[in-house]
């Protein structure tokens, strides 16, 4: 099971951009290291924990803002169709799931993600 021919040209011309190969017509040269070294421990800097706070504090607002967000929408839902309570609330509770790992997902894979995935995304 490997990459397919276009996808591996993708993501190839995706680490090509990102500077961590460089190719020419017979070979392809790793310009990032594979694994970290000794000197690029986290925190080593100064800046790195600064980094991780605002970043885990992103994340936790971003969360609490789709929590209360599908509380609305779920509750919304349950007024519409009061007859199917419990279904109603299964089936938004896994719509809004799927959308955050919908979006986890290309935030992951944005470079090798097809175009037509990437056009309701704005960055």
């Amino acid at each position: 099971m490997g990459l397919g021919r276009m996808r591996a040209g993708r993501r190839l011309k995706a680490w090509q951009k990102a500077g961590h190969i460089r190719r020419n017509a017979e070979e392809i040269t790793v310009t990032t290291p594979v694994t970290p070294t000794v000197t690029e421990t986290p925190g080593a800097t100064g800046t790195s924990s600064s980094k991780t706070f605002v970043k885990r504090a992103a994340f936790i607002v971003a969360l609490a803002l789709a929590c209360v967000s599908a509380a609305f929408s779920i509750d919304g839902l349950t007024a519409i169709f009061a007859g199917a309570f419990w279904p109603v609330i299964t089936m938004g509770t896994t719509l809004e799931a799927g959308k955050l790992v919908a979006a986890a997902w290309l935030a992951e894979n944005w470079h090798s993600a097809l175009l037509l995935l990437r056009l309701t995304w704005s960055r």
